[in-house]
């Protein structure tokens, strides 16, 4: 069933507070990726749990888990860089997204040009990071 703020399933995007999250979710990717990129770049399809028993997706018992796997399409379109250099709109799968917005293979039409948050620290939360240069 869907809740209204569920963002814990492939349809979150159809949560219309999904939109202002996932671009900042969007930037802290890339800026991990940037500084201190992730140790192990595996998607485990074989299996949806881990030695210590956490459920990468707890509705297998009843479906498939769609939206969850590397090879599954994402919700809307994307714009991304093909082979040939060009931007293409399509429907691509999770991977490609992935791919697209490392720093490594860069293939989205955008770039942050900082990553900074001054409403934050206009609340007093000082939220900083170190430059990426």
């Amino acid at each position: 069933a869907f809740w209204p703020g569920d963002h814990l399933e492939a349809a979150s995007p159809v949560e219309a507070s999904f939109w202002p999250i996932h671009p900042t979710l969007d930037r802290l990717l890339q800026y991990k990726m940037m500084v201190d990129n992730f140790a192990e770049d595996a998607w485990d399809t074989d299996r949806m749990t881990d030695s210590q028993d956490k459920v990468y997706c707890s509705y297998t018992s009843t479906s498939d888990c769609k939206g969850h796997h590397p090879y599954d399409l994402t919700f809307s379109t994307a714009v991304t860089r093909s082979e040939g250099g060009l931007y293409t709109l399509d429907y691509i799968s999770n991977m490609e997204l992935r791919t697209a917005l490392s720093p490594a293979t860069y293939a989205v039409p955008y770039i942050y040009n900082n990553f900074e948050w001054p409403h934050c620290n206009d609340l007093d939360l000082n939220v900083t990071f170190p430059r990426v240069v």
